[in-house]
């Protein structure tokens, strides 16, 4: 017997996407999936802003991690995270303005070389959300039998629809970001 639960997508699927902001600090976990092991740039009491490099892994898999506020490192916090244990994060007190720095120099994916559109992946930090951070440019690297990239677009939790409207309200980025993957991989086709 099949039971259907419902979407109870009518909430939100009509609604815009917002944008939050902490009022006084974030916390930002010191992790790459279980890999706690990083390198710190920053010194408590340093400014930072949105795009400064924080810290970055010292062992396994290279991922960055760069500061989605601008503030003051405050230094290291150990406290309750995401995946259900303790966890040492860098605390950033907000300041007013909210100033943004070039985290990467920015490259033409047009005239950029398959490998070239790879290490810019890599350098931007880009992980996976299934738990694992398993970093996006490992996948990349070796393209060997890969014909096509598949995007699954399809959100199938109930109450979400986050992803639907993100597709609506940024339909352009998207694309391009689906041509840099189809670069990365060498490949002419993909199916959204």
């Amino acid at each position: 017997m099949h039971h259907h639960i419902p979407g109870r997508k009518g909430l939100t699927e009509k609604k815009d996407i917002i944008s939050l902001m902490p009022e006084k600090e974030v916390y930002i976990p010191l992790a790459a999936g279980a890999n706690t092991d990083f390198e710190i740039f920053v010194s408590e009491g340093d400014k930072v802003q949105i795009g400064t490099k924080l810290a970055q892994t010292k062992s396994g898999f290279f991922v960055p991690l760069y500061s989605s506020v601008s503030g003051t490192y405050m230094g290291i916090k150990k406290r309750m995270s995401a995946m259900l244990k303790p966890m040492d994060h860098m605390v950033i007190a907000l300041d007013e303005t909210q100033t943004k720095t070039q985290a990467l120099m920015p490259l033409d994916y047009h005239t950029a070389t398959r490998e070239e559109c790879v290490e810019q992946i890599k350098q931007a930090g880009i992980v996976g959300l299934g738990g694992a951070g398993f970093p996006t440019y490992v996948k990349y690297q070796k393209p060997d039998g890969i014909d096509c990239i598949i995007i699954n677009a399809v959100e199938c939790e109930p109450y979400l629809t986050a992803d639907h409207q993100l597709m609506l309200e940024h339909a352009e980025e998207i694309m391009v970001g689906v041509s840099i993957l189809m670069k990365a991989v060498k490949v002419n086709k993909a199916f959204i």
